[in-house]
């Protein structure tokens, strides 16, 4: 998603002043920022990557490690086998440690991370999609070879076309226990599959067509069949 919009911003809170006598009162910061890229348009099934990049930076030193963020999507778009939890129709994609780095100067405590969906795995010949703990545990449901489908979030084949809400949201952070929301759309415009109904016929991606497994190229096999090819779809 280089070629996409990106999305940023910064929240800055008082963790405690200091004041002498002698001297001036003086107030130490903790700032939290983050920089993602928005959503793209897709056609449903496909899947998109993203890259959290968020940094907490603390003017007393104290560390924050445990930082973690969620993608919260509606629940119509959580693929049928996925098993993430669900809260009020929304369900929440633990999004993964991608990195986490600290350093420290004379006046700050810098913890930088970022964060990146979770992983998946795609079934073949279904498209079906499973986690790795699903994977792990052998899920009874799975009945193909598996591919890599990366850190990506995936969109159902046949889900809704239309603009969808999502966030991103991260738990309690830092010495004031600030919960940062970052706020997309995501929006489907045409199919993975075309289909007789579709009033985006001219964009869907794949149009299939019934042939006759007896008779499937009257007028001779398209190219790059072999006759091997033909056997197999007579079987």
């Amino acid at each position: 998603m280089k070629d996409v919009a990106e999305k940023s911003g910064t929240a800055k809170r008082v963790v405690m002043t200091e004041i002498t006598p002698t001297t001036p009162m003086e107030s130490y910061f903790e700032t939290l920022s983050f920089q993602g890229q928005l959503l793209p348009k897709r056609k449903t099934g496909y899947g998109s990557d993203q890259n959290l990049i968020f940094a907490y930076d603390n003017m007393i030193k104290k560390d924050d490690p445990d930082i973690s963020f969620k993608f919260n999507v509606p629940e119509s778009l959580m693929d049928t086998y996925l098993d993430y939890k669900v809260k009020n129709h929304v369900a929440a994609f633990p999004m993964e440690v991608a990195s986490s780095e600290k350093s420290v100067t004379e006046d700050h405590l810098i913890r930088d991370m970022s964060f990146i969906f979770p992983h998946v795995n795609v079934e073949k010949e279904t498209g079906s999609l499973f986690t790795d703990t699903q994977l792990k545990a052998k899920d009874k449901r799975l009945k193909n070879d598996i591919r890599d489908g990366g850190n990506r979030f995936y969109t159902p084949i046949w889900a809704d076309l239309g603009g969808y809400d999502v966030s991103y949201s991260s738990n309690r952070v830092g010495i004031n226990q600030v919960s940062v929301v970052m706020k997309d759309q995501l929006t489907l415009y045409a199919y993975m599959y075309g289909h007789m109904n579709s009033e985006t016929i001219d964009q869907d991606e794949i149009m299939l067509t019934p042939i006759n497994a007896d008779d499937p190229f009257p007028n001779g096999k398209p190219e790059g069949w072999s006759q091997s090819d033909i056997n197999w779809l007579k079987k």
